[in-house]
């Protein structure tokens, strides 16, 4: 009695290999440009958090809490009234060192209604700083994310406390 092989041929395994060869292909540049811009997302969405963790801070403890920026670093701080800091943030860990720093990418005016001029280090707050008070209100301005494909958000907040997060779309902010 005669039993049939079962198994694939080295044809079969050679067409095989050429089909997923010619997938990862097109699929490797693909992602090499998606990254870059889930990077950027991400620490726009963690600055944005961290907005709102300084503003209930400050509003849990009955005292004022702060974001400090510092571009020369690449990083930022949530502060508490004595300065001490409670939480600090290198923007480097998104990615290689210098893949997402503080500035306005490709944008070409700032976020605000007026549209001016985009702040050089890229935070319009002064003293690179925005600061919550008891009550959740604080100081207007925006910090301003890019990477390295010039892709760009603008996170602000106005003087009633309200948190916003803006993306550059080529022509304006939305």
């Amino acid at each position: 009695m005669a039993r049939k092989q079962t198994g694939f041929t080295l044809l079969e395994l050679m067409v095989t290999m050429a089909v997923a060869a010619a997938l990862l292909g097109i699929a490797i540049p693909a992602f090499s440009v998606w990254l870059p811009n889930y990077r950027l997302k991400n620490a726009a969405l963690d600055v944005f958090s961290n907005f709102q963790q300084a503003k209930m801070m400050a509003v849990r403890a009955n005292d004022p809490h702060s974001l400090v920026f510092d571009p020369g670093n690449n990083s930022y701080e949530i502060r508490d009234s004595g300065g001490a800091v409670v939480k600090s943030v290198s923007l480097d860990r998104y990615g290689n060192p210098g893949e997402v720093t503080l500035g306005g990418g490709d944008a070409t005016k700032n976020a605000t209604t007026s549209g001016g001029a985009l702040p050089g280090d890229g935070v319009s707050y002064g003293s690179e700083t925005v600061t919550f008070n008891a009550r959740g209100m604080g100081n207007a301005g925006y910090v301003y994310l890019q990477n390295n494909k010039g892709t760009a958000y603008a996170l602000g907040t106005e003087s009633s406390g309200l948190i916003k997060m803006r993306k550059w779309n080529g022509s304006d902010w939305e």
